[in-house]
């Protein structure tokens, strides 16, 4: 591609400048991909021509004969509940009150990507380029038109077990990902929109159908808001879908602004709001402890910190490091099925296999990897045997199975672990290539019923190359479907099974039914009838006012989350059970506690929580359940704990800090620096002054607090000197000879080429904080000593200043800097954050860098892999130039994508990713850029998004956290945080990192 065309659509439009930059990446490929020899093509008898659909394609089976081709765990039976011509495409079952059984539908998955190769077909001719390409805009629009939603009721008319009639209660809907029963009718998960419908009369139709909220993102069709479930709290929870948005419904009273996470609704559409955890594919699980559980892609046990959303909200100044947790610690599994012809023959085609290697290992093997975990569910009913009961079973449609893990739990956290009879082997698996289980679900009789989309090819078509795309097809399966019912081979069968009909049942005698279904279907009528205070539904629950240390652990916790916002305005149930606090050992009752006594303002409940840091802030995330209750308490409790710290609490001293600094109180702040400075120990001063620096800005000190902080910056403890000076520099502080001093040494530290890596990225950090003109010239006269990864340091702290960007301009005019040196991000950000009259030097500056010819540098360093290769030195150079983004064998920190499995990655693949990071960015890793209000701009990882606040990794590992008040712009970058290297690392030692990494990882 011509460059003047990158640089025009680069330079000219900086208010347009991510989405150019994906155009670019998009256009590059197709101008760079490399062609795989086109193979032959059979001619129609028509004028025009297409491809041969090639023999070795898998035929689909009927029904019959792909019952005999499951292999179960053993003393359990499958059968078949539905298939085609009644359904097709299908996404998930449920059951009404009266035992009827309705089934959704999604239709159009694929489809845009079929409606293309066919047109390519009539060429002729096989597209061979190496490279993954979404279909053109037109075909998008076109297949409109065929991507819609059903909702359909099946009747078994015969009773021999099988559904043999269908009713179509509502058509041409939004994509379906799921639904549920509810209010005489059903919820409906579309793409982006939530639909109630209801078939009042009974005549097969539903003459009610009603949009309840509307406004939720939207992306390719493979995912959407999905699976809703009654939660035990009389709310319907959601999957995420497409990172929230800004939802309006009839019966709302005013939009509502959901973040990134999954969500619950009212069922009559009056409310909407986030809950804690994020559902990265379709469906989610909840634990009969209430906890919940999630997938993405590749990780099949994810868990929801036992944090609600509810007191996530309370304090606007708490930061929360991660919302949620992975409770597996492998990825493996044991497919049965023939691995399709167009895995096998991306996997062995040497230009495909490098080009998926860069998605991981997962998705270039054929096999063998979770690569579509979707609908966890947690077995909640008794027909299986007792082992099963709690065992999370997990859909892997792309490996034709549904995998079963054993949920233990450690404290507070989640663990699962293979069953130990299916350590080699899978629950249920099929030979059946076009099986693809997408849900699971509790059935009234107590049984699984698996819903089957049962297509050739269920990945995303981009996934698939274009030539086999066009062989193969995308969308084989469209008319077919299939739903199996999982049961004990004790149980009795489809035949024998009896009807149900809750609506003629004792309500309250269903509450304690064994059947998972009866309980919840008997919770949500009674619900929807009597509220939240129907008797039957308060006969079982504990009152607040009972609870004691030898409550069980789970009536413990439900029921403070149900009822302790009495907290705020009962003092007597509030000292009674903060005096509970040093008689419970167990840790989630405990941590349940901290959470519910941050709803009490009152002095002797506040104690107890500071007896809680003190005693118990080890306990996972009891630093941030303690965080939530604080607020403008802050202060109080950092003091307390600075004078008698327990055994515990230095853990929470950093985040309680954060929070003081994070409300710009200078009374607040000064009343922290005299606690600080008055500490017993060192470690705690250095803690407390960390968290105190993160957001604090230039602020009023009292007299007495600028004494301490002087005190403090003379200390002879280098931790708490370090923290003491990069605070002084946030409040840019003049008048200390001492913080001058420690400036300039650290402006040698950055100069200093004989220091490692960490000690001059701390001197830049430092120098990062310090008055802008001495910052700015101490950086620049750092750089000629500087290597990659320090240069890359000192440009970020050149531009997140914009007070900073004309001295660094300046340097790149007087060729003191080389504009080449800056990534594409840097070069991005500091375009848009040159003022007007600035922009123009920087164009003409960025109009001067050379775009480097990346196939002449990969061959030339390509050339290198051959021969003898020195892993020790590749593990040296590893550390100095890798190790503040990646982690390997204890060395680096945790910031880029995990390496444990790049020995399986061919050292070509290696070499572009180390070259080239910008070719492929993981979407787990993708970088965000944090404007805040005052105009400064911070880059890294995305690791978390809460309630009230956002974190950012940055190279180096340290985590960046923004409260959401203080956040003016935040948008993700299609480039990477890894630096395109060219030639900074010569070809030797690329060679000898390749070699360190497939060596070491390997043994491990």
């Amino acid at each position: 591609m011509p460059n003047y065309i990158i640089k025009k659509l680069i330079l000219k439009k900086p208010g347009k400048i991510f989405p150019q930059l994906i155009i670019i990446t998009f256009l590059f490929g197709c101008f760079s991909a490399k062609r795989a020899p086109i193979q032959n093509v059979k001619k129609t008898d028509s004028d025009s021509s297409r491809i041969a659909i090639p023999a070795n394609a898998p035929k689909p089976l009927s029904p019959q004969e792909a019952l005999k081709l499951f292999k179960i765990a053993e003393g359990f039976k499958i059968e078949l509940v539905a298939s085609e011509p009644l359904i097709q495409e299908p996404t998930q079952v449920c059951w009404d009150e009266k035992g009827r059984m309705y089934v959704s539908e999604l239709h159009g998955y694929n489809l845009e990507g079929q409606l293309e190769v066919e047109d390519l077909n009539k060429t002729g001719k096989l597209d061979t380029i190496v490279q993954r390409v979404q279909a053109a805009p037109r075909y998008k629009k076109a297949a409109e038109t065929g991507t819609y939603g059903t909702i359909k009721r099946l009747t078994d008319t015969n009773g021999d077990g099988l559904m043999d009639k269908v009713e179509v209660l509502a058509d041409q809907l939004p994509p379906a990902y799921g639904l549920c029963a509810a209010g005489g009718g059903i919820i409906v998960a579309g793409q982006a929109e939530i639909i109630y419908i209801a078939d009042k009369d009974n005549d097969g139709k539903a003459e009610v159908i009603e949009s309840l909220f509307k406004g939720f993102q939207s992306g390719a069709l493979e995912r959407g808001i999905n699976a809703p479930q009654w939660g035990p709290d009389g709310w319907i929870y959601f999957g995420r879908g497409w990172n929230g948005g800004r939802i309006t419904g009839a019966h709302l009273k005013e939009p509502v602004d959901l973040p990134g996470s999954n969500f619950r609704i009212r069922a009559d559409g009056s409310a909407i709001e986030p809950v804690t955890g994020s559902t990265h594919t379709i469906g989610h699980a909840f634990t009969a402890d209430g906890e919940s559980f999630f997938t993405n892609t590749w990780k099949h046990a994810l868990y929801a910190i036992p944090i609600q959303w509810k007191y996530l909200s309370r304090n606007p100044n708490a930061s929360i490091s991660s919302l949620e947790a992975d409770a597996s610690d492998f990825s493996t599994v044991f497919p049965a099925a023939a691995v399709h012809p167009w895995k096998l023959a991306r996997s062995n085609q040497e230009g495909w296999r490098k080009l998926y290697d860069q998605y991981g290992i997962a998705e270039s093997a054929a096999e063998g990897y979770f690569t579509s975990c979707c609908s966890p569910l947690i077995y909640q009913d008794n027909t299986f045997p007792a082992e099963f009961s709690g065992n999370l079973f997990v859909c892997e449609p792309a490996q034709c199975l549904i995998h079963r893990s054993i949920v233990e739990h450690e404290g507070p956290s989640l663990k699962v672990r293979r069953a130990s009879a299916e350590q080699k082997s899978e629950f249920l698996v099929s030979t059946d290539s076009w099986f693809r289980p997408v849900s699971i679900v509790h059935a009234p009789d107590g049984s699984l019923y698996i819903t089957d989309m049962y297509r050739e090819i269920i990945e995303d078509y981009s996934a698939v190359p274009r030539f086999m795309q066009q062989q193969y097809g995308v969308n084989h399966g469209i008319d077919k479907g299939r739903i199996w019912r999982v049961s004990a081979t004790s149980a009795k069968s489809l035949a024998q099974t009896e009807k149900v009909d809750l609506t003629k049942a004792n309500l309250e005698e269903e509450l304690e039914s064994p059947h998972y279904w009866h309980r919840q279907t008997a919770e949500r009528l009674l619900w929807e009838q009597q509220g939240p205070n129907a008797s039957a539904l308060i006969k079982r629950r504990i009152s607040i006012t009972n609870l004691s240390a030898a409550t069980a652990t789970l009536d413990f916790i439900n029921t403070l989350r149900r009822e302790d916002t009495v907290l705020k305005s009962d003092v007597i149930i509030a000292r009674r059970l903060g005096k509970l606090s040093s008689t419970i050992n167990d840790e989630r009752m405990l941590l349940q506690l901290a959470l519910s006594l941050g709803y009490s303002e009152d002095k002797e409940v506040f104690d107890a929580l500071v007896n809680l840091a003190k005693k118990h802030a080890n306990i996972r995330w009891m630093p941030d359940a303690i965080m939530t209750g604080v607020n403008n308490r802050a202060v109080t409790m950092l003091s307390a704990l600075l004078k008698d710290p327990g055994r515990n609490s230095n853990m929470l001293l950093e985040p309680l800090a954060a929070s003081i600094s994070a409300g710009q109180d200078s009374r607040e702040i000064s009343s922290a620096l005299i606690a600080i400075a008055n500490a017993k120990t060192s470690v705690a001063q250095a803690n407390a002054l960390k968290g105190l620096s993160q957001d604090l800005k230039n602020i009023s000190l009292s007299v007495e607090a600028k004494s301490a902080l002087n005190k403090m910056i003379r200390a002879k403890d280098l931790a708490v000197q370090g923290q003491a000076v990069a605070l002084a520099g946030k409040l840019n502080l003049g008048d200390s000879k001492a913080l001058d001093s420690i400036r300039k040494k650290a402006a040698a530290d950055a100069r200093d080429a004989k220091l490692e890596t960490q000690q001059r990225l701390a001197a830049i950090a430092l120098l990062a904080d310090s008055p802008d003109e001495f910052a700015a010239n101490s950086l620049i006269a750092a750089w000629p000593t500087a290597n990659l990864t320090v240069k890359l340091s000192i440009l970020d702290a050149l531009i997140s200043k914009g007070t900073r960007l004309n001295q660094l301009v300046e340097a790149i005019s007087n060729k003191m800097i080389s504009v080449n040196a800056l990534t594409e991000l840097q070069r991005t950000r500091l375009l848009e954050r040159a003022d007007s009259h600035l922009r123009p030097r920087v164009e003409a500056e960025l109009d001067k860098a050379v775009d480097q010819d990346k196939e002449a540098i990969y061959a030339k360093y390509a050339q290198a892999l051959g021969g003898e290769h020195d892993p020790k030195k590749g593990e040296t150079v590893f550390k100095q130039m890798c190790s503040t983004c990646h982690r390997v064998n204890n060395i680096g920190v945790s910031v880029g994508p995990d390496l444990k499995l790049a020995y399986k990655n061919s050292k070509e693949t290696l070499l572009r990713s180390i070259l080239f990071p910008n070719e492929k960015i993981s979407s787990s890793y993708e970088i965000y850029v944090v404007t805040t209000t005052n105009n400064e701009t911070y880059t890294g990882v995305l690791v978390n998004e809460s309630a009230g606040s956002v974190v950012i990794r940055q190279p180096g590992g340290m985590d960046k956290n923004f409260l959401r008040k203080d956040i003016k712009k935040l948008e993700s970058s299609p480039t990477s945080l890894m630096p395109e290297y060219g030639e900074a690392i010569s070809p030797d030692d690329c060679a000898n990192i390749i070699e360190w990494l497939k060596t070491s990882l390997a043994i491990k």
